[in-house]
């Protein structure tokens, strides 16, 4: 197995828990994600609801210039994989806001962090597209509301 490939067996017990949580949604408890659960580089510190990059070996970092793609974390550094998942403001770092139906692209932060910058959908260029880590749904007081775009 090359380094940077993960075993996907160890996610099976976290993407069944997933999907008990996503069919007991009705009764208000599940949640409108799956997760995967990555290892996190030492020292690395996420908050719940930005985005996290993963490194060639498969380990979450925080530095833009590692990462090899994009996500958002959900909560104890878990990887929302795909749905619906709400996105801290904070990762805007003075970009604009964006509206429902924009992709949101990761971008290099101050000291080498992951922001994002978010493009309409009539404007988005194919590189943004291939890189974007989903899409707005709807947005409300603390937390932008994003579709993850998935491949």
């Amino acid at each position: 197995m090359r380094p940077y490939q993960l075993n996907y067996s160890e996610f099976i017990p976290i993407i069944i828990n997933a999907i008990k949580d996503l069919n007991n949604k009705s009764e208000g408890i599940g949640k409108e994600y799956i997760e995967l659960t990555y290892p996190v580089e030492s020292g690395v510190v996420f908050e719940d609801f930005t985005i996290a990059g993963i490194n060639r070996n498969g380990n979450l970092t925080n530095k833009y210039s590692e990462a090899t793609m994009f996500n958002i974390i959900s909560q104890n550094n878990r990887i929302a994989s795909t749905g619906r998942i709400r996105l801290n403001k904070s990762v805007l770092n003075g970009a604009a806001m964006p509206n429902p139906g924009d992709y949101i692209i990761p971008m290099l932060g101050p000291m080498d962090s992951i922001a994002v910058y978010s493009v309409s959908d009539f404007r988005v260029s194919f590189n943004e597209y291939k890189s974007a880590i989903g899409k707005v749904l709807n947005i409300d007081q603390n937390y932008i509301f994003v579709s993850i775009k998935v491949g």
